[in-house]
């Protein structure tokens, strides 16, 4: 019959067991701070983070945004466009018929003076009076003269003789081209801001952006070893929801993230990491700014996974994309997440 523990037996076992959970733990943590230390240490540094936003009022050109305000969108602009060409067609049409005008107006003006200038051609009967008149002309009279005919030859004036100095005297009367004045640049929006960034905002990305995210999941979840794809899938599908909401809190260099998933950490932006839980699981989260965007970097024993924040330049729209990196991935798992303000 065996002996029963003895008490100090007993002790024994209870402090190795709680050792070994005690040393594992403190491992798991050594592992994560280890990870923490290598992504945090330059995040700015990732060409992902770079690229993002260069095409210009970016991500907002190409976000899937709801249908109906998309096309309500694009028939406002397509209107402005077209009230906007009409208004330049008919300016174009008045200052044509104003040039045309001003050049007929300056035309007449040079007829006229060269017209003046040019002497008066003397008339036939100015030259018959002044000559003697033979006698057989007195005895006979007017009477044999055709009164007409002489009425006639002296109304036709002489046609003008053009002169070389007529079309520079047109030349000088037609008024000067004027270039048109330069439209004025657009004023150029102001530098976005850390506080620009506070408020509340709602998912708008609809069924598109669901779709683009089971794909990105399914092309991560093609890379793992095929017997932990099952796991990996519903890893994966947890770990990045669509929340429909997302609340942003700038205080200062404070700034907290509350999605409506339950992630919601509070810390000091361009500070060191702080750490968040959700009660199981814990994770690293540090939060930089780099120039108009937020970069949020979260590391877990899984994985990294980097949240670039993107706002629009009439700051009513918020794109957020995300970026998840493992050592089990050889491909980066990507996708983005578009937001309007409330």
């Amino acid at each position: 019959m065996p002996y029963p523990p003895r008490p100090r037996v007993l002790a024994a076992l209870t402090l190795s067991t709680g050792l070994l959970a005690l040393t594992a733990c403190k491992s798991s943590e050594a592992e994560l701070e280890q990870k923490a230390k290598e992504a945090l240490e330059e995040p700015l540094e990732d060409p992902w983070v770079a690229a993002l936003g260069s095409e210009g009022d970016d991500a907002f050109a190409e976000a899937e945004i709801d249908p109906a305000a998309e096309a309500g969108e694009l028939a406002a602009a397509e209107a402005g466009e077209a009230e906007a060409g009409e208004a330049a067609a008919a300016e174009a049409g008045e200052a044509e018929a104003g040039g045309e005008v001003a050049a007929a107006e300056a035309g007449e003006a040079a007829e006229g003076d060269a017209a003046a200038a040019e002497p008066a051609a003397p008339s036939v009967a100015a030259t018959a009076d002044a000559q003697p008149r033979s006698a057989t002309a007195e005895k006979t009279g007017d009477a044999d003269e055709p009164s007409g005919a002489t009425e006639a030859v002296a109304a036709a004036p002489a046609e003008p003789t053009p002169s070389a100095e007529e079309p520079a005297a047109v030349a000088s009367a037609a008024p000067a081209a004027t270039k048109p004045a330069a439209e004025p640049e657009p004023a150029k929006p102001a530098p976005i801001t850390l506080a620009d960034f506070d408020g509340s905002y709602k998912y708008v990305g609809g069924s598109k952006q669901r779709e683009g995210l089971e794909k990105a999941i399914e092309e991560a979840v093609l890379q793992l070893n095929a017997a932990i794809r099952g796991i990996g899938r519903r890893r994966l599908t947890k770990t990045n929801p669509i929340p429909t909401g997302l609340d942003i809190s700038v205080n200062g260099t404070k700034l907290k993230t509350a999605f409506s998933s339950g992630f919601d950490p509070e810390c000091n932006v361009g500070s060191s990491a702080v750490t968040w839980s959700n009660g199981k699981d814990s994770y690293k989260v540090k939060v930089v700014q780099k120039g108009s965007k937020l970069v949020q970097v979260i590391v877990g024993e899984d994985g990294v996974k980097t949240t670039v924040y993107v706002l629009s330049a009439d700051r009513q729209r918020l794109t957020v994309h995300h970026k998840i990196s493992s050592d089990r991935l050889q491909t980066p798992m990507t996708y983005r997440l578009s937001y309007a303000r409330k």
